[in-house]
């Protein structure tokens, strides 16, 4: 076997993991070459009284009983039985070609530590207006041309954890990170939490390795958002939570978190502006970013890389 493709999943939707399913059912690439590890993180009812991998000669359901999304994916690190490992996430439905290309991309780039791919969404329901400015927060990143960064670059677009591929040297690396600092283990999704930086702690890890990152528009995806996504209540939590980890993730990286704060005068200039073009939702997000990173900053005061202090624990 060459590849490993790990799900992570607690209490998803039926179909939506159904679909996910098929999907890697229909791949060009040959059932011997590559194992499918489907992790049930702790899900009500478990996994195997609805779904069944005897299709595959190579799967198999594996039960994580301690709920996260980190844990979850550090179980599939360690059961993987290849050097490379990708991540799918249970409302997900892979190009018939993905798995395919994604070893031709390994084979071909060896100075590759992480690539993503080009994600495009089924939604629910139909598209709202004032939804379309906020696709990407919702891991909607379509590409159109690769996107490369041979060593860390800042702003540079790390890869999204559904559909990105890491390799062996990576997730090791990863892992020595969270035994060595447990506070890693709060970056990411946990029951209802939508705190969410721990798919970009495991790609930069690549910087960290010498190695380079990468998205490419032929790995091709599909991420199902269903309706609960798709209002304006919920795109407030999702910002106020990604700008919480925006502040915890360059704490944790040793940058300086006070970047990811507002000044007074710009809260209000964003603000009015937002207001004045009718964008009442676009506010709301923008006053929701501000209460995420002021949470972050009132919760690890102090603790700035000038301190040389680490945090503990996520609150």
């Amino acid at each position: 076997m060459k590849l490993s493709v790990c799900i992570c999943s607690h209490n998803p939707r039926k179909n939506y993991l159904s679909r996910t399913l098929e999907g890697l059912r229909e791949q060009s690439l040959g059932l011997n070459e590559w194992e499918l590890l489907l992790i049930d993180n702790n899900s009500t009812p478990s996994l195997e009284q609805h779904y069944n991998l005897n299709w595959h000669p190579n799967g198999k359901i594996i039960i994580e009983s301690e709920l996260g999304l980190t844990a979850a994916r550090i179980r599939g690190f360690k059961e993987a039985n290849t050097d490379l490992v990708l991540m799918v996430d249970d409302d997900n439905i892979l190009d018939p070609e993905f798995l395919s290309k994604t070893l031709q991309i390994a084979e071909s780039s060896p100075e590759l530590g992480a690539w993503g791919a080009s994600i495009t969404g089924e939604f629910e329901k139909k598209v709202p207006r004032w939804l379309r400015r906020e696709l990407l927060f919702l891991a909607i990143r379509p590409l159109s041309t690769i996107q490369l960064a041979a060593r860390n670059t800042p702003g540079f677009p790390t890869p999204a954890g559904a559909g990105m591929t890491v390799r062996r040297s990576v997730f090791e690396h990863y892992m020595r990170q969270i035994q060595n600092d447990p506070f890693r283990k709060g970056l990411d999704r946990k029951g209802n939490s939508l705190v969410s930086a721990g798919d970009t702690d495991i790609s930069m890890g690549a910087w960290d390795l010498g190695l380079g990152l990468a998205n490419f528009p032929e790995l091709k995806l599909k991420h199902l958002i269903p309706a609960a996504r798709m209002t304006p209540g919920y795109m407030c939590r999702l910002h106020e939570s990604m700008a919480y980890s925006a502040y915890v993730f360059k704490l944790l990286r040793n940058e300086n978190p006070l970047t990811t704060l507002h000044s007074p005068n710009r809260i209000i200039r964003t603000f009015a502006r937002e207001i004045l073009k009718g964008r009442w939702n676009g506010a709301r997000f923008f006053i929701a970013q501000v209460k995420g990173s002021r949470k972050a900053h009132r919760t690890f005061k102090g603790q700035t890389p000038e301190s040389g202090s680490t945090p503990s624990i996520l609150k």
